[in-house]
């Protein structure tokens, strides 16, 4: 009965896939409401880059585990490589599959170099990525984590759901060498790298959660 969509060019896209527009709604993202209410206080947030070892602002947090990264000796290899030889920290909370197959393509080397830990609590990572220098990683929703945060992403994937974040909190690149030229880009002028995306909007809406339930009580009552 309703589509609610967090970007109008989401709305664009169901449009042109044949969806009725009375149908759609653009209320935004309920990523942000949610973030709001779990993100903890900044002075839990130090104590948990702290219980890291690394210092805010000078760490790379870092998720891997998509199946076309962590089921390929040569995608897994490169990435790994280029994380290790990031001039900063790197945080890598190890998914068990992306583990797994690590020590079976025999990557231990490149592991070691990494301040690799277990997956992380929700709230224990958003704290993490809202005091990292900037995330690597080729999660969709790490993505439009980092717009609420305000951390700049590089996107190790051939694509991304979020392409409205390209060129601004985003940056698509392939597993290889385009990972650590990316990453030492962004580190090379962070400050103002920090300050340009703490100025931009949050791209997919506010209000969202009130926004859809307005939406459904307007087709309540038209029932």
């Amino acid at each position: 009965d309703l589509c609610l969509v967090p970007h109008a060019s989401n709305a664009d896209a169901l449009r042109r896939g044949g969806g009725a527009d009375e149908r759609i709604r653009v209320t935004g993202s309920t990523l942000r409401d949610a973030l709001a209410t779990i993100m903890p206080s900044p002075a839990e947030r130090t104590e948990i880059v702290a219980a890291h070892n690394v210092e805010a602002n000078r760490f790379v947090l870092a998720t891997i585990h998509r199946a076309e990264n962590a089921d390929s000796e040569h995608n897994l290899g490169a990435i790994l490589r280029e994380l290790a030889a990031i001039p900063i920290p790197v945080v890598l909370p190890l998914h068990p599959r992306t583990k797994r197959r690590a020590l079976e393509f025999g990557f231990q080397s490149e592991i070691a170099a990494l301040a690799v830990c277990d997956p992380l609590g929700y709230r224990e990572f958003v704290s993490l990525a809202s005091e990292s220098a900037l995330l690597v990683s080729d999660s969709g929703g790490v993505q439009e984590e980092a717009c609420i945060v305000k951390r700049p992403v590089v996107i190790v994937r051939s694509s991304t759901e979020r392409p409205e974040i390209l060129g601004t909190f985003a940056h698509l690149v392939a597993p290889g060498p385009a990972i650590g030229a990316q990453v030492r880009e962004l580190l090379a002028r962070l400050p103002t790298v920090h300050a340009e995306l703490a100025a931009l909007p949050y791209p997919y809406g506010d209000r969202a959660a009130e926004n859809v339930v307005n939406a459904i009580d307007e087709l309540a009552s038209r029932r």
